[in-house]
């Protein structure tokens, strides 16, 4: 797959009005994928241990902040964090669950899960503190990066 700086030198020389349109789209999925290595960086480096042991609530402007990184993902009650996907089929919606199962186990950091044919949701606070935490923020960060699994 070509890098994006190849795509944007390629694009930034056509005279095509579509491909500035094309251009402006991939600065802002450039900017995104920054973003998200930046959040991804800050807590992976909190992973080795549970973070919900030590992370104060987050407040309403960090939430705000994460959930302009989070793709999809909705703030209930200011409480916690929900998101759907959907799949093919019950068996890429179990695959899926393993996949996030094995994630929270690594983190130390368990989200509830509800699963049916062909979708998957997730909620995830953290119990202790009756909120949102950074460790919430990494746990709904590497849910959104399971791949390999068949999803509609």
């Amino acid at each position: 797959m070509p890098q994006i700086s190849t795509l944007t030198a390629s694009l930034a020389t056509k005279k095509d009005p579509s491909a500035d349109l094309s251009l402006a789209r991939l600065f802002l999925v450039q900017e995104k994928i920054e973003q998200i290595m930046v959040l991804h960086d800050v807590l992976r480096d909190n992973v080795d241990s549970p973070l919900e042991d030590r992370a104060p609530n987050l407040t309403p402007d960090e939430i705000a902040d994460s959930l302009g990184v989070l793709t999809g993902w909705d703030l209930v009650d200011g409480h916690h964090l929900h998101k759907a996907w959907t799949f093919q089929d019950f068996s890429s919606a179990l695959d899926w669950v393993r996949h996030a199962g094995v994630i929270c186990e690594k983190q130390g950091h368990h989200a509830d899960f509800k699963l049916g044919w062909g979708y998957a949701e997730a909620i995830t606070y953290t119990h202790k503190s009756e909120g949102l935490t950074r460790a919430d923020i990494a746990l709904a960060t590497e849910l959104d990066s399971i791949q390999g699994v068949d999803m509609s």
